[in-house]
């Protein structure tokens, strides 16, 4: 059964070099569900919460150069990769933060050590805070990774430099 992973992002190549430093120095032999999972405060307009959709939302942020990333990723580590999934956390609380885990099962957290979270847009937010004040019984990595200037789109020049930088595990 795969172990279930929830790592927070903003869309940005610098997360998925979180990802890919975290299954480099995982057991050979380990299978992985990941989900990705952003967060995103919701509008106070009843209207838009009554025709909201995750999948439209995820369609306004432009994050297709991230989604290209994503698949290269899982083809790289497709012996452990059973699943990648993109999410958004639309919650504003820590309960809402738990429930959120609890409901899709996560057994741990894999969380960037010194990478600053880039918001995408005015709305966006970083559930780092929320996941290093976990109460729930799941695992929290940290992950060091080297900062080389982030950027919110993921252009070819990103992409190939997710395959050339080094990390480092601690936890």
């Amino acid at each position: 059964m795969a172990h279930k992973v929830l790592l927070p992002t903003d869309f940005s190549i610098d997360s998925l070099k979180v990802l890919k430093s975290y299954l480099q120095q995982s057991p050979p032999d380990s299978s992985f569900d990941i989900v990705l999972a952003h967060g995103q405060t919701l509008s106070d307009s009843i209207s838009d919460l009554l025709f909201f959709s995750k999948y439209r939302l995820l369609k306004e942020l432009n994050i297709e150069h991230f989604e290209d990333a994503v698949k290269i990723l899982q083809n790289k580590y497709d012996s452990k990769l059973k699943n990648i999934h993109i999410d958004i956390f639309t919650g504003h609380n820590q309960s809402a933060f738990q429930n959120y885990l609890n409901g899709n099962k996560i057994e741990e957290i894999v969380v960037s050590e010194n990478r600053s979270f880039k918001p995408c847009n005015k709305k966006s937010f970083d559930l780092t805070k929320y996941a290093l004040k976990t109460k729930a019984a799941v695992k929290i990595t940290k992950i060091n990774c080297e900062q080389e200037g982030s950027s919110l789109s993921a252009d070819a020049a990103d992409i190939s430099s997710l395959f050339n930088n080094q990390m480092a595990l601690s936890q």
